[in-house]
């Protein structure tokens, strides 16, 4: 099961930024990225309301947002599921590449921790920037398409 973790996301981004909508740049899910404590409410909220009428959606609570959006060119969608229900993240980043390194370096989601280290073959184990190794079989990134900002 993943670590989940409440990210550090800058106070800037969070006094500015209530709401992120996202299209999936491969299906047609939507990312909803908010400030919203639950889907529910989150899904009560009469900007939300009407937008997500048919649409397949999941909300990334505000504080699974990896990183800021200044000086990034993509948001991208990381999923680790290695779980029935694995939570969402959204990072901010030029490439693939970067994201995937953002998204090791600043969650947990993929840790291998020491006591499960035996069960796995060395070679199939990435490591992070810190020399952590982490699992990264089950991890999906896709690249999304920016919809709707909602200021607070």
């Amino acid at each position: 099961m993943s670590n989940l973790v409440d990210l550090s996301v800058p106070d800037w981004f969070k006094d500015r930024v209530r709401l992120m909508v996202f299209k999936s740049s491969k299906s047609d899910q939507y990312y909803i990225a908010s400030t919203h404590k639950s889907t529910r409410e989150m899904e009560d909220d009469p900007v939300v309301k009407d937008f997500i009428k048919d649409k397949k959606y999941s909300h990334v609570p505000m504080q699974f947002v990896v990183n800021d959006c200044e000086s990034m060119e993509y948001a991208y969608v990381c999923i680790n599921a290695d779980c029935a229900f694995p939570p969402s993240y959204i990072v901010f980043a030029d490439s693939w590449s970067d994201a995937f390194e953002f998204f090791l370096a600043d969650t947990d989601s993929c840790l291998v921790e020491e006591p499960d280290l035996k069960d796995y073959d060395a070679d199939r184990l990435t490591y992070d920037d810190k020399g952590r190794p982490m699992d990264t079989e089950s991890l999906h990134i896709i690249q999304l398409k920016p919809v709707m900002i909602v200021f607070a």
